[in-house]
């Protein structure tokens, strides 16, 4: 149910992207900091944990923020919606684009 919200309050068109596109950007800055210095001291060999807690340690942390946000949001501010939408999207985007370069990678 709460994708049907997320995905009919979504426009994603080229303004529709840019917009959210620097809170994504920043959020994934500050994340992928966190997580390669978590990785570090995980696989590092502080902990010696096996490389597989590496994806483990990963994958949920460059989720994107949770999808019912845009819900409890008012019904008459149709521009906050449609914005947190769009950073909701877009952060699924690139979180599956990370993702997968993460895979190929390690």
């Amino acid at each position: 149910m709460i994708l049907i919200v997320v995905g009919h309050g979504t426009r994603l068109t080229r303004p529709g992207v840019l917009q959210p596109a620097p809170l994504v950007a920043a959020r994934f800055a500050v994340i992928l900091s966190f997580v390669l210095l978590g990785n570090h001291f995980v696989n590092g060999g502080w902990l010696g944990l096996p490389p597989i807690v590496e994806a483990a340690v990963f994958t949920p942390l460059i989720l994107p923020p949770p999808f019912i946000v845009p819900t409890f949001l008012p019904r008459d501010s149709g521009a906050e919606i449609t914005y947190s939408n769009n950073v909701l999207s877009l952060h699924a985007v690139v979180s599956l684009a990370v993702f997968v370069v993460h895979i190929t990678v390690t």
